[in-house]
């Protein structure tokens, strides 16, 4: 039940962050400070990630 919907953007062929379960794709941001994680998402995937 927990990772039903972890296949939502790869059905929608975007580039995405492998969700873990329970926590999906958020649980980076518990360690290191958002701007962190989101600018290292920027430059890994581009733009547009899921």
């Amino acid at each position: 039940y927990s990772t039903r919907n972890f296949d939502y953007w790869s059905k929608r062929n975007l580039p995405f962050v492998k969700p873990t379960p329970f926590v999906g794709s958020v649980g980076a941001y518990a360690k290191r400070p958002i701007h962190e994680v989101d600018e290292e998402r920027y430059k890994k995937y581009g733009r547009l990630y899921g």
